[in-house]
C-alpha cells in the first residue's frame, strides 16, 4: 500500500534554471526525507529541464512542464498530484534554510493538529542587508495586509478540501486570498518562531515594477472576501493613506536613505 508523506513542497518555475539548482539541493539534502517534491514547470526554454532531469532520481521529485496560467495555476495542478499531510511553497527562487530545517519542523508540528504552522522566513532585499520577516500574529490584521509569508507556511490538506485551491485570477497575491479565506473558514493556526526559508529577491511580490499590480488584487482581494461592514469601512479608510505611502513616499524615503 503507497504510504503518504507527511510534507509536500510545491515549487512553480518558468526560466529560473540558475536559482532553481539551489531550491532543489536545499530539498534533496533535507535529513528528514519523509517527503515529496513536485515542480510544476511553465515549459520553460532555458535549462531548466535539465537541471530537473540531473535531479529527479537522486530524491522524491515529481515534475511536469507545460504550459500554465501562472503560479496560482502552477500551484494547483501541484496540488492534483500531491499526496502529502502537510504542504508548503517554497518557489524556485526561494530554499530551505538547512538541512535540518524540515526535521526541525516535523518535532514541533506532528503531534499537533493545527490546520495551519506559519514560521518566520529570511528576506532576501536587493541592496541591503537580509531580513527576517515574522508572521503577524494578530489575525484580524489580515483584513489589511497579508499576515503570513508564504514560504514559511505549512497547510494541511484538509485546508485545501475545505475551501479549495488557489483562485488564478490573482497572478501575485494568490497566497493572500488563499490564507484570508482560510480564516473565513475559521482553520486553525498555530505560530512558531523558528525561520525555516530563505526568500529570493527576484520573484514577482518582491519586484517593484508589480507594485501596482499587487496592491490592484490586494484591494479586490479584500473586497470579494470581507462582508463585515465594520471591517469593510476600515479598509477603505487604510487604502485612502497606505496607496500613496507605498507608491509614491516609501520609495522617495528610501531614495534619501540610500
Amino acid at each position: 500500500m503507497e504510504t503518504t508523506p507527511f510534507f509536500t513542497i510545491l515549487t512553480s518555475s518558468l526560466n529560473m534554471g540558475d536559482s532553481l539548482i539551489k531550491t532543489l539541493e536545499s530539498i534533496r539534502c533535507q535529513r528528514f526525507q519523509d517527503l515529496e517534491h513536485i515542480v510544476v514547470d511553465g515549459k520553460s526554454t532555458d535549462n531548466t529541464l535539465d537541471i530537473l532531469k540531473s535531479f529527479e532520481k537522486s530524491y522524491n521529485l515529481v515534475w511536469i512542464s507545460e504550459t500554465d496560467l501562472g503560479v496560482p495555476d502552477a500551484f494547483n495542478k501541484g496540488m492534483r498530484l500531491a499526496r502529502g499531510l502537510y504542504t508548503i511553497a517554497i518557489q524556485a527562487d526561494d530554499y530551505l534554510l538547512n538541512e535540518w530545517a524540515l526535521e526541525r519542523v516535523y518535532k514541533i508540528i506532528s503531534s499537533k493538529k493545527s490546520d495551519i504552522y506559519s514560521f518566520p522566513i529570511i528576506k532576501e532585499i536587493p541592496a541591503r542587508e537580509n531580513k527576517q520577516v515574522n508572521p503577524i500574529r494578530l489575525l484580524w490584521w489580515i483584513r489589511f495586509r497579508n499576515i503570513f509569508p508564504h514560504q514559511g507556511v505549512f497547510v494541511h490538506r484538509r485546508v485545501f478540501g475545505r475551501i479549495g485551491h488557489f483562485n488564478v485570477a490573482y497572478t501575485i497575491t494568490e497566497d493572500y486570498d488563499f490564507f484570508y479565506r482560510a480564516l473565513n473558514a475559521n482553520c486553525k493556526v498555530v505560530f512558531e518562531n523558528m525561520p525555516v526559508a530563505f526568500m529570493g529577491g527576484k520573484g514577482p511580490s518582491s519586484v517593484d515594477k508589480f507594485l501596482i499590480t499587487r496592491l490592484r488584487e490586494e484591494f479586490i482581494i479584500q473586497a470579494k472576501n470581507e462582508k463585515n461592514p465594520f471591517w469593510r469601512l476600515l479598509q477603505l479608510l487604510f487604502w485612502v493613506f497606505y496607496y500613496p505611502y507605498k507608491v509614491r513616499f516609501k520609495p522617495m524615503l528610501y531614495k534619501r536613505r540610500f
